[in-house]
């Protein structure tokens, strides 16, 4: 039987050196990606010290092992930090923070990681040290010029 998603399980990910990462389902389709790299699924990481959090498809998390469920202190844990919204068409930027826009300047979210939502080959990809898919997010789609 299949294991439900609930926010604060970890999952394994198989990375193609023979070695696992780890990620923590947050709220907000997102999950926070482990520094630490396991020799086998139960090698879990010892704290809750992240590499990175980006949103990812729910069908991803099929293809990893849910390996153990760590409830979240406060709910305010769960949410994942800011991201930087930049609208496709206007190239306006906006914080997206627990689910909702705030319009921002550039310096707000220079240094915040662009919402998009990553598959499983592209998060093996970061996770093993290639930032091709990254580098697809770059700021300079945003502008505070109006159109």
């Amino acid at each position: 039987m299949a294991h439900r998603k609930r926010v604060g399980d970890v999952y394994a990910i198989p990375l193609p050196d023979g070695t696992f990462a780890f990620c923590r389902v947050l709220k907000g389709a997102a999950a926070a990606f482990y520094r630490h790299r396991g020799e086998s699924p139960s090698d879990l990481p010892p704290d809750e010290e992240y590499e990175f959090v980006v949103c990812v498809y729910d069908h991803a998390f099929r293809s990893w092992q849910f390996v153990a469920a760590r409830p979240f202190a406060a709910e305010e844990e769960a949410w994942p930090p800011p991201f930087c919204w930049v609208d496709q068409i206007t190239r306006k930027g906006s914080l997206y923070i627990k689910g909702e826009r705030v319009p921002c300047s550039y310096e707000e979210c220079r240094d915040l990681e662009v919402l998009a939502v990553w598959d499983s080959c592209h998060l093996t990809d970061r996770l093993m040290g290639d930032h091709k898919w990254e580098n697809c997010f770059k700021k300079p789609l945003f502008s505070e010029k109006e159109p």
